[in-house]
């Protein structure tokens, strides 16, 4: 029987890592339950899940999906976020937040873009502005020299307003 439930843990990791194109390894030792129950929900709203496995059925799990170099790392108690979205910046910026509130919760590394990140990598990762910023900022860059563009050509009518309006005025007084 015990047997049978390691087999469904390892099957259940073994899927929700090949759902993950990103995964972050951390230290939670002398984190409460509460404190991670914490983390996990506010990782769930964002797509993600925070596990804390055995390490022995997820170096299998690395071993068997050609990932043998993530299992290097595996000493000690280990958790790990499995980052479902696309775009992990959101992401790594919250977990970065929680190591800062929570000084026993550190991040170790991560595996992201096909490699192994280290703590400086994943912060730097972490520092780069989000999808939706860069969307904004290029849809503004290529939106700007149309808007220059139409207050040139509106300054023209703007102008002969005014001038007209002028006339207009010192005509009604004389």
């Amino acid at each position: 029987m015990v047997l049978q439930a390691k087999k469904e843990v390892y099957e259940q990791l073994t899927k929700e890592v090949k759902a993950s194109p990103h995964l972050v390894f951390t230290e939670y030792q002398g984190l409460s339950v509460l404190e991670i129950e914490e983390l996990r929900k506010s990782l769930r709203s964002m797509n993600s899940k925070y596990q804390v496995p055995k390490n022995k059925i997820l170096s299998l799990v690395f071993k068997n999906n050609n990932l043998e170099l993530l299992s290097q790392g595996l000493n000690g108690p280990i958790g790990l976020v499995l980052i479902k979205e696309e775009h992990p910046v959101q992401i790594l910026k919250k977990l970065i937040q929680f190591a800062k509130d929570h000084n026993k919760f550190k991040l170790k590394s991560g595996y992201m873009f096909g490699k192994l990140l280290s703590l400086l990598e994943i912060t730097k990762v972490a520092n780069l502005p989000s999808k939706e910023h860069l969307i904004g900022k290029t849809v503004l860059t290529i939106k700007m020299p149309l808007i220059k563009l139409m207050n040139v050509l509106k300054a023209n009518q703007t102008n002969l307003v005014c001038v007209l309006e002028q006339i207009k005025n010192k005509k009604e007084k004389a």
